[in-house]
């Protein structure tokens, strides 16, 4: 098990100043057993207000903990095992000229798309972004904005949205997914050691380092997909989240205790950020928050492993083993 599960949800948001535009903050929540064996749902700063993240970094990550009086806890380790379930796209469908285990390279691209465009900043910057890889890595090109979108498998699985995907704009995975991207590509080195921190699942995971040796994990998490199936859930509902949670933490009989009840069920992208951190602990309680896809049947089949290689995973949605066409 992980001392800490993260959840965070994504925003494209940009506030304006006179010195530039800046991306809102992150929503995030943070999960842990006590040693009282309760698990602890912390949703508000040490100041009283909704945890945020400034930048999706590990840096950022780490001093979260550190500031609101978490990491300190952990006295026999020097650095805590952390993970971390981010509502962002890691992963693009697959292409004949992508390669495995080039997705820093697509960070490290965006950071300085970001840097360099004359794009409004925000929506218009992130979609320029995508439909220049768009251009670049998928022929014949659909049309720019219209479906039908390259789908990773995961994707077609779970029924969630291609990151080429314009319209409509409330579905649009875009702007967050862009900007989470711009974020660790600037604190990310392409090429680094693998055995730095932190890891990317499942990229980082289909070669031959484990998942043991890292005390910090980063995946890709999907809230609609937990809200239905691990929570019971029709749709996300931030007003029953709490009897939502505590209900499938008491068929496991545990405690799950929250600091504000309240954030949760006011502020729905905080809400998705705590469905996010507890799915990743219930699905570690089952052994099942970072496989090795490597062993699922469906990935036994050589097209659909190496199709993983290139687009990743979203955790707890199960391969098959049919393979949508791209």
């Amino acid at each position: 098990m992980f001392d800490f599960y993260i959840g965070v949800d994504q925003t494209g948001a940009v506030r304006r100043s006179r010195h530039g535009h800046h991306y809102k903050p992150l929503p995030a929540v943070v999960v842990q057993k006590r040693n009282d064996g309760v698990v602890e749902l912390r949703a508000l700063d040490r100041h009283g207000k909704a945890l945020k993240l400034p930048a999706f970094t590990p840096a950022a990550i780490r001093l979260l903990l550190r500031e609101n009086d978490l990491a300190d806890r952990q006295h026999q380790k020097k650095e805590a095992d952390v993970a971390v379930l981010v509502d962002s796209v890691l992963g693009l469908p697959y292409a004949k000229n992508l390669h495995p285990f080039q997705l820093r390279d697509f960070f490290y691209k965006a950071a300085t798309h970001e840097k360099n465009s004359k794009e409004k900043p925000g929506r218009e910057r992130a979609a320029d972004f995508f439909d220049g890889l768009l251009r670049q890595y998928y022929k014949p090109t659909p049309s720019l904005g219209t479906a039908p979108f390259p789908r990773r498998i995961c994707e077609a699985i779970s029924g969630s949205n291609s990151v080429f995907q314009k319209h409509p704009f409330q579905k649009n995975i875009q702007s967050g997914t862009y900007r989470i991207w711009c974020d660790l590509g600037h604190a990310l080195i392409p090429g680094e050691d693998l055995t730095a921190e932190p890891s990317i699942w499942p990229h980082d995971h289909l070669q031959a380092t484990r998942t043991a040796s890292k005390s910090m994990i980063i995946a890709e998490g999907y809230p609609s997909f937990y809200w239905r199936h691990l929570f019971s859930a029709p749709s996300r509902q931030p007003l029953n989240i709490e009897s939502l949670t505590i209900h499938e933490f008491e068929k496991r009989k545990l405690k799950l205790a929250c600091d504000s009840w309240q954030v949760l069920k006011k502020d729905p992208d905080a809400a998705d950020a705590a469905i996010l951190a507890l799915s990743a602990f219930l699905l570690d309680l089952n052994h099942e928050l970072f496989p090795d896809l490597r062993e699922s049947p469906a990935a036994r089949q050589s097209r659909q492993l190496s199709q993983i290689l290139v687009e990743g995973w979203i955790v707890a949605v199960t391969p098959r083993a049919k393979t949508e066409e791209n």
